[in-house]
């Protein structure tokens, strides 16, 4: 099934750095919303990292584990670049230096455009391929690199 335009990772991200920009320019209350966004991103940071991921990991088996993370990462990069937008704009409007907004962004969008689905499209690649238990060593390794790759650079 194809999704509706407006249901896309490229729409999606269009209409945060739209509701960023909306934010940092209209609103008065910039230092509130600076600093709310910036500690959304960050506590969800934490969480995801160092307890819920780390608790799932030990506690799920492994492909019911990355099946729920290939659910999961798609909201939070979402969530990452919306913050991160809202960061950068309200930062803007308050005179703060922009690059480090700017490279957050860069990589969110990275991880939220590109590096996530590849990396979950290869997940599940080798999950199909250990499901219909097909062994190929090459295959398997290529993938296994690949995979590793993606989620390093992630």
């Amino acid at each position: 099934v194809k999704p509706a335009i407006w249901n896309t990772s490229f729409f999606r991200a269009g209409a945060i750095l739209a509701g960023g920009a909306l934010a940092g320019q209209v609103l008065p209350f910039a230092p509130l919303l600076h600093l709310s966004a910036f500690s959304i991103w960050l506590g969800a940071n934490v969480w995801t990292t160092f307890i819920a991921g780390i608790t799932m990991f030990k506690e799920l088996p492994r492909q019911t584990f990355g099946k729920l993370q290939a659910v999961l990462f798609p909201k939070y990069f979402q969530l990452g670049a919306g913050c991160t937008a809202v960061v950068l704009l309200t930062g803007l409007r308050m005179g703060l230096p922009a690059g480090p907004a700017v490279v957050s962004l860069a990589c969110t969008l990275a991880n939220m455009l590109y590096l996530e689905p590849q990396a979950t499209s290869t997940m599940m690649e080798r999950y199909d391929r250990q499901n219909k238990g097909l062994k190929d060593p090459a295959v398997d390794k290529r993938l296994g690199a690949r995979f590793g790759k993606l989620h390093g650079m992630s």
